[in-house]
């Protein structure tokens, strides 16, 4: 993104509120996740979409909880499976 508009992938980004944790000399606060997509929705020149999900309760290491880390990956599957061609 060095400086002109360009076509991307469909994409779907996770953001964490915590995720900041894991470099703490950078310091970017949640908020930036989604200023990013912003950013890119502005930018990009195709019609694929741009998804993001925003996890406020999770760290850098995922989702905490007995099930939560599970329904993230059912997400993830869900955008994958949704992008095969169908018959």
């Amino acid at each position: 993104m060095a400086g002109g508009s360009c076509a991307y992938q469909r994409i779907l980004y996770f953001s964490k509120a915590k995720a900041r944790q894991l470099q703490t000399f950078l310091r970017r606060p949640y908020c930036e996740a989604t200023k990013f997509t912003a950013k890119l929705r502005r930018m990009k020149t195709d019609d694929n979409f741009l998804m993001l999900k925003a996890n406020m309760g999770a760290g850098h290491g995922g989702a905490s909880g007995r099930y939560d880390r599970l329904k993230d990956v059912a997400i993830e599957y869900a955008f994958l499976l949704s992008q095969m061609p169908h018959n």
